[in-house]
């Protein structure tokens, strides 16, 4: 009995620890991906692995916690709704909105996608006005995670007529847009 009611706190607080250790490896990537392209250093491209080492260990991290709060939800049915289908979605849209925080580490730019998104941040900011480098970032990061929330609120809306398949295609479509995000056809120069 003590064990029933000890778990949920020994749940949340690794969570929290977790989340922790997220947000300090995630400040470590971005220190070393500022001296990798900031200062004159002759560190740079040792500076640029540990970039995007602790890049990864963020992801690795926040998948962490993810899944130590997804398994501490109780699966119910609220009509047709079901709970951890929903804590899924919500889940994978917070991953992304973390991951597009983190700069990739490949390519002159990046990768494609991530050239891609900052063109396309360019002209959302110019057709609203924005100018200098204010507000760069936000837009960014909203304008990627909503390219990946489109389709995958999609999947969740037609989560019925998908059955069984509607997490394994919300997992596949996570995984394949970090992996264009982070790894897939980095760019080899840059305009």
């Amino acid at each position: 009995m003590t064990n029933e009611r000890t778990a949920p706190v020994v749940r949340w607080l690794l969570a929290g620890a977790l989340l922790v250790a997220a947000l300090y490896a995630g400040n470590l990537a971005a220190y070393h991906a500022w001296a990798a392209g900031g200062p004159p250093t002759p560190n740079r491209y040792w500076h640029a692995e540990w970039a995007s080492r602790f890049s990864w260990l963020t992801v690795a991290l926040v998948a962490a916690v993810i899944a130590v709060v997804w398994r501490g939800i109780p699966y119910r049915e609220t009509g047709s709704v079901q709970n951890s289908d929903l804590v899924l979605l919500v889940a994978s849209i917070v991953g992304v909105g973390t991951a597009s925080m983190l700069n990739p580490v490949l390519g002159i730019c990046g990768t494609a996608h991530y050239f891609l998104t900052h063109a396309a941040t360019a002209t959302v900011r110019h057709m609203l006005g924005m100018s200098g480098g204010v507000g760069r970032q936000p837009v960014f990061v909203a304008l990627n995670t909503a390219v990946f929330a489109i389709p995958a609120v999609l999947l969740y809306v037609r989560r019925a007529q998908l059955g069984g398949w509607y997490r394994l295609s919300l997992i596949l479509w996570t995984a394949l847009f970090l992996l264009s995000y982070f790894l897939a056809f980095p760019t080899t120069d840059c305009p």
